[in-house]
């Protein structure tokens, strides 16, 4: 059976969010851009090829202090096309089985969340996603597995470091000062050298 992925239409988003960046928002900015642009259910294999459609990511950075998680995509992911990269965010699709439903449809945020908690649950031993902080949405344009993404940034702050993979693909997670991130340039994934940067900078 055909997996099915939430995604927004490239020509939906604001004309200010059609180019490469990170993109400040807080929250309900956040849900009215997406809901905005028209939510819609397609088949994976189809949205991973059409660069009409930017498949919602929840990109969750989990934070303590002035340190971050970061771990290094093996080749025991799905996306092979991010091998070896380091990442500081943990995420995936949103699946027909995470829309949390409405009175009007599927509650967005509720749904963010609900993704973003079984992501790391499956990645990661050790972490919560509590009390989230919405910080924006990033877009790349630049590179071809991110031109059919649009990630949600979340920062979820936790008490303690004591954190283990829970999936072969995620490699090595530790925590890491974010300011020592801001000298790997080329080996941290797009996403995260972007969210680096504007937390680094908030940190400043």
């Amino acid at each position: 059976m055909t997996n099915l992925i939430l995604a927004v239409p490239f020509k939906g988003l604001p004309r200010a969010l059609r180019h490469t960046g990170f993109h400040p928002m807080a929250r309900e900015q956040i849900l009215a851009t997406l809901q905005d642009a028209g939510l819609w259910l397609g088949p994976q294999p189809h949205l991973e090829t059409d660069e009409n459609f930017l498949q919602i990511i929840p990109y969750v950075v989990f934070r303590h202090g002035d340190r971050v998680l970061r771990y290094t995509r093996s080749p025991a992911g799905r996306e092979r096309r991010l091998e070896g990269q380091t990442s500081i965010g943990i995420g995936g699709h949103i699946e027909l089985a995470d829309l949390l439903p409405g009175p009007d449809g599927p509650m967005l945020g509720p749904t963010i969340i609900n993704t973003a908690y079984r992501e790391s649950k499956e990645e990661l031993v050790g972490v919560d996603v509590d009390h989230p902080e919405w910080r924006g949405l990033i877009v790349d344009l630049e590179e071809h597995v991110s031109r059919v993404h649009i990630a949600v940034a979340i920062v979820c702050h936790v008490k303690h470091e004591d954190v283990l993979s829970n999936d072969p693909a995620v490699a090595a997670p530790a925590f890491v000062e974010i300011k020592s991130l801001t000298r790997q340039g080329d080996t941290l994934e797009s996403w995260s050298r972007m969210l680096v940067t504007e937390l680094g900078s908030a940190a400043a």
